[in-house]
């Protein structure tokens, strides 16, 4: 079997709808051997094209068995050259051997800029997550996203073939994230900049399609025509542009050596000092909280409210240092860098320091009510969504993947090695010391974070006869994805919040 491109004149095919007649061909007779651009044995997986179309590489199976990388080295001939192979039978053999977890698939998806380089996934992950930079021919594979977090289900390319983005799977939906919302580092010297992204130009590169946003404006697009002149297209959130107003400060602090950044945004109105909302972000590991546009965030201080957010020890898009200091810190320093951020933001003469609440979701849920019970002179509630409550039972949830387990027992714990020690980081454990009241929202159909979690704090929050306020919403998921459940969600969250700190 051969694959083939063909080189055709689509006006010589037959139009939409049009009857065959012994006179008429659908494909107006083009596909024979002088209209025959290339061809490859067995199957093509993937063409690789140039700009203008012509093929450059194609990952092709040849029965069934043997995948082959070939680069075709004359355009105007069907020479190829191959550049990589691999034997399926024996990557099958490594894919069903949990104890070659570390053996890499790197197989191209995508052409680059640069000639004979392509990017690439491992498809040896347990999800995709990190995007590489191949020269098959040195054999050199470079990181060029790793999102620790977030599954990646396709790159974004500009007109060029350069890497600007990719769409991941986060909070359950398609999401666009560009190359500098990847990265986390703030700008102590500059003022806050937005984002500025050229994501597609025409062939002679004079017009550009440009994509802009920042902490205050949800993201926009616009034509620039070759004398610098934009039309704007279109928005995210369309109804939000140039509605919000508020200010956003990028800071640190240091614990143990270690500095822990954190984004504080507040509004922008005269009536200070304001009261604050602690919002550790989900995870926690790979996860983190960037400058730009955050619908929560903005909605929240909308509100009236100062939102601060902490990139604690284990957070993506700073330094791999951060990220690997979070690993078996779940109940321990993550929080210490949780609270002394807080500490550091409610000593502002701009934040009102009796009026402190703490939620979050998933892991966020989990710290707000861990950080309510050891903390609670400095958070007066704590609203807990899809949170954490017993960290065993997170562990040896059924829904989990050999390779979730293998890097839970690696970032948090083993629970069949360090039960007790599991245990002393759970909320469950130390519900007798609450004092302040908690909300728990829960969703019925989190496949993430069970249900269970919601039901064993509910347990002992009775048993211990707490302050406490209860959701569940019947048909939500981990994330309240739909618009209804998140409607539910921050209503009740804010109306709960209001009655303690505002």
């Amino acid at each position: 079997m051969y694959s083939k491109i063909y080189k055709i004149d689509a006006r010589k095919l037959l139009p939409y709808k049009q009857r065959l007649s012994k006179l008429t061909i659908k494909d107006g007779g083009q596909f024979k051997a002088k209209n025959e651009v290339v061809s490859v044995a067995g199957y093509v997986i993937e063409w690789f094209l140039a700009m203008d179309g012509s093929p450059k590489a194609a990952l092709h199976s040849i029965d069934n068995n043997l995948i082959k990388l070939n680069e075709f080295t004359d355009d105007n001939s069907l020479n190829e050259t191959e550049l990589a192979s691999w034997d399926w039978s024996e990557l099958k053999k490594i894919k069903e051997n949990t104890s070659e977890k570390d053996t890499k698939l790197i197989l191209p998806v995508s052409m680059s800029e640069q000639a004979g380089v392509f990017y690439s996934f491992d498809f040896n992950e347990d999800q995709k997550r990190t995007v590489y930079r191949s020269n098959y021919n040195t054999g050199e594979h470079d990181v060029v996203i790793k999102s620790n977090a977030y599954k990646i289900i396709n790159l974004i390319q500009a007109s060029d073939n350069r890497l600007i983005g990719v769409r991941v799977l986060k909070a359950g939906m398609p999401q666009t994230m560009f190359l500098e919302m990847m990265q986390g580092q703030k700008s102590p010297i500059k003022p806050i900049q937005e984002l500025d992204i050229v994501i597609d130009s025409s062939l002679d590169k004079n017009t550009q399609v440009v994509y802009r946003e920042s902490h205050n404006m949800p993201g926009r697009y616009f034509v620039k025509s070759p004398t610098g002149k934009e039309s704007y297209i279109g928005s995210v959130y369309p109804n939000l542009d140039n509605k919000l107003q508020a200010q956003l400060i990028e800071d640190e602090v240091v614990v143990e050596d270690m500095k822990i950044p954190y984004l504080l945004s507040m509004p922008t109105t005269a009536s200070k000092p304001w009261p604050l909302i602690v919002m550790p972000h989900g995870g926690p590991i790979g996860i983190f909280d960037n400058r730009y546009f955050n619908l929560t965030t903005q909605y929240l201080v909308s509100r009236g409210y100062a939102v601060l957010r902490v990139n604690f020890r284990g957070s993506g898009g700073y330094s791999e240092e951060l990220l690997e200091a979070g690993k078996k810190q779940f109940g321990n320093l993550i929080l210490t860098d949780i609270h002394a951020a807080t500490k550091a933001v409610v000593a502002r003469a701009d934040i009102n320091a009796d009026k402190v609440c703490i939620a979050g979701l998933s892991y966020g849920g989990y710290a707000a009510a861990m950080l309510a019970i050891k903390q609670p002179d400095y958070y007066r509630c704590a609203v807990s969504i899809a949170g954490v409550s017993d960290v065993n039972l997170f562990l040896n949830s059924a829904t989990i993947s050999e390779a979730q387990i293998r890097w839970s027992k690696e970032y948090i714990g083993d629970s069949s090695k360090e039960y007790d020690a599991l245990l002393a980081i759970s909320p469950i454990n130390y519900i007798q010391d609450l004092s302040r009241p908690i909300l728990i929202m829960h969703g019925a159909k989190d496949t993430v974070v069970d249900i269970e979690h919601a039901y064993r704090m509910k347990l002992l929050l009775d048993k211990y006869n707490k302050t406490y306020e209860w959701y569940v919403e019947p048909e939500g998921e981990h994330h309240f994805n739909k618009p209804s459940d998140a409607q539910a969600m921050f209503d009740k969250m804010l109306t709960f919040i209001d009655a303690y700190i505002n």
